[in-house]
């Protein structure tokens, strides 16, 4: 077999691979903690799927910066990860940690996406802009931006174990 028998335009083939900016119902399928380059942070770089409609599977990545030299990037994470936590049934008062963020993962939520242009080079992608709880979709449905369908009942959460010293 020669490496040189084939020919293939490329010019119509789109390197960008997003969804329509709209509201999706998300699982986080994982997450961990990472230092910034400079050394200096941390940020949580998390993995959301899409679990229905024609886009199910696509996955949405997405970094949390907790700690940062910008305080208004640590304030912009900080608030996101509250309405995730919301969106999952908790308060949003509860103390962040690792054992509390691995435990949001496979809770079926929705969130708002949009695309974000690229730059530097890089092509345009999904972004999540917020978080939050549908009651008028059906479970697993993505929604058309701006509407829900009617009679949904929200997917029964399960409880996570609590830990020891916990009442």
């Amino acid at each position: 077999m020669s490496y040189d028998d084939f020919s293939i335009d490329l010019s119509s083939v789109s390197t960008a691979d997003c969804i329509p900016a709209g509201d999706y119902a998300i699982q986080c399928v994982g997450i961990e903690l990472k230092a910034t380059k400079d050394g200096a942070g941390q940020y949580l770089s998390t993995q959301f799927e899409v679990l229905a409609g024609e886009r199910k599977g696509k996955r949405i990545f997405t970094n949390f910066n907790i700690k940062n030299r910008n305080q208004s990037a640590v304030d912009i994470a900080l608030r996101s990860i509250k309405q995730w936590i919301q969106a999952c049934g908790g308060t949003g008062n509860e103390q962040l940690t690792m054992g509390l963020l691995q435990g949001l993962q496979g809770k079926e939520i929705f969130a708002h996406i949009a695309i974000q242009p690229g730059k530097d080079g890089y092509d345009d992608s999904n972004t999540i802009k917020r978080f939050h709880v549908t009651p008028t979709a059906p479970r697993g449905a993505a929604v058309a931006p701006g509407v829900a369908p009617a009679g949904y009942k929200p997917a029964p959460q399960q409880q996570a174990a609590k830990n020891p010293w916990e009442r």
